[in-house]
C-alpha cells in the first residue's frame, strides 16, 4: 500500500470517516506486517479534537425563557383544576355511598335467616362502580397523606400534586451547555497554542534584537569616544599635518601628527605599534635644525589611538626637519636613547 493511501486511511480513521471496505482494507494491511506512522496519527486525532472550536456559538433567543416559563404556569393551573375536580368527584362519591348504608330501623320482626340472606345485599349496595382514573388518583392521595380523609379536605388546604414525580431526561440546553464549555475549552487552547505560543516567540526575538542593539550602539559609542578628540581638534585654524611610517621595528605602523600653528596644540594619530617591554615608554620626539626636542611620553593602547599634546615645542612649523617615535626607558632624557618605531617629515621639505 503507498504511502499516500495510508495517509488517507489514517485521516479517515481519525475523523471517523473509515467506511467498511477501507477498514477492512487497512485492518489486512496491518496484520500483513505493514506499518503505521503512529506519530501522524496522533497529530491527525490531535487536529480533529481541534475542530469543534472552530464552531460558532449558537445563543438561544432572549424571548425562548419566557415562553417557557408561560408553559409551566399553565401546566400548573391544569393541575390544579384536576385536582379540583378529583376532589369535588371523591367528596360526592362519598356522600352518596353514606346514604346507601344508612337504613329506617324496621318495626317488622325479622327473622335470623332473613337476616344472614340480607347481609350480602348490603356488601352490594356498598361497592359502588367509581371510574378507574378515580381509583389511580385516590391512591396516589392516599400514599401522599393516608391520614387525612378527603371528606375533610376543604377549598385552600394544601394537597400534594397527585402526578408521579418523573424523572425527565436531560434536556437539550444541558447539552448545548456542555457542548458550549468544551469549544471555549478547545478555543482557549488553541488560542494558547498559537496566539500566546506566537507572542512569546515574538517577544524573545525582539529581547534578542534588543541585546544586539545595545551592543551595536556600545560599539558605536566607543567608536564616537575614541574620534571625538579628533573632531574637536579638527575645529582649530591652521592646521599642518605630518604623515608617520613604521621602521623596520614596526613595519605596520602608520599615521599622522596633525599640528595647530595658530594656538600651538598638537594631536597625534598612530595606529599598529608593536608591544614593547613594561619598563619602557614611547616618546614623541621634534627634530628642528638637527636638535631632538622632547614631547609627549604614552603608553600605546589599541583602543586608544589619539593622543592630544597640549604643550607643542616651541618650534615653528617651517623649522621641523623630522618627527620620530621611540621606546626611552627613562623619562627624563633629553635626547633619544631608545630605538626608534616610527617617524615622519613635511612634505616640503
Amino acid at each position: 500500500m503507498s504511502d499516500q493511501a495510508v495517509h488517507e486511511m489514517i485521516c479517515a480513521y481519525a475523523s471517523g470517516c473509515l467506511d467498511k471496505e477501507n477498514y477492512i482494507q487497512f485492518r489486512k494491511y496491518l496484520d500483513e506486517g505493514g506499518k503505521l506512522p503512529k506519530r501522524e496519527l496522533g497529530e491527525t486525532m490531535n487536529l480533529m479534537s481541534l475542530i469543534p472550536a472552530m464552531l460558532e456559538i449558537e445563543e438561544p433567543r432572549p424571548e425562548l425563557k419566557a415562553e417557557v416559563a408561560k408553559k409551566i404556569l399553565t401546566y400548573q393551573d391544569e393541575i390544579k383544576e384536576k385536582i379540583k375536580q378529583i376532589k369535588k368527584t371523591r367528596t360526592g362519591t362519598v356522600t352518596s355511598v353514606e346514604k346507601t348504608t344508612v337504613k329506617k330501623p324496621s318495626t317488622e320482626p325479622v327473622e335470623e335467616k332473613t337476616i344472614k340472606e340480607s347481609e350480602p345485599e348490603k356488601k352490594s349496595d356498598v361497592n359502588v362502580e367509581v371510574p378507574k382514573e378515580e381509583k389511580a388518583a385516590a391512591e396516589v392521595h392516599k400514599k401522599a397523606a393516608p391520614k387525612l380523609h378527603s371528606a375533610e379536605i376543604e377549598e385552600g388546604d394544601y394537597v400534594p400534586d397527585p402526578t408521579p414525580m418523573i424523572k425527565k431526561p436531560m434536556g437539550i440546553w444541558v447539552w448545548i451547555t456542555l457542548v458550549i464549555l468544551f469549544l471555549l475549552l478547545g478555543a482557549l487552547s488553541v488560542y494558547h497554542f498559537f496566539v500566546v505560543d506566537n507572542y512569546e516567540s515574538t517577544i524573545n526575538n525582539l529581547k534578542r534584537e534588543a541585546i544586539d542593539t545595545r551592543a551595536e550602539l556600545r560599539e558605536k559609542e566607543s567608536y564616537l569616544n575614541s574620534v571625538n578628540p579628533l573632531v574637536e581638534f579638527m575645529a582649530k585654524r591652521q592646521i599642518k599635518t605630518i604623515d608617520i611610517e613604521g621602521t623596520d621595528l614596526a613595519k605596520n605602523a602608520n599615521g599622522k601628527l596633525m599640528v595647530s600653528v595658530a594656538d600651538n596644540t598638537a594631536l597625534l594619530d598612530i595606529n599598529n605599534l608593536p608591544p614593547i617591554e613594561q619598563n619602557l615608554k614611547f616618546r614623541l620626539w621634534i627634530v628642528s635644525e638637527g636638535k631632538s626636542y622632547p614631547s609627549i611620553i604614552f603608553d600605546y593602547n589599541q583602543n586608544t589611538r589619539y593622543y592630544f599634546i597640549e604643550n607643542f615645542p616651541q618650534v615653528r612649523f617651517l623649522d621641523i626637519e623630522l618627527v620620530r617615535i621611540t621606546a626611552e626607558r627613562n623619562s627624563i632624557n633629553e635626547i633619544p636613547e631608545g630605538n626608534t618605531y616610527a617617524f615622519g617629515a613635511p612634505l616640503f621639505n
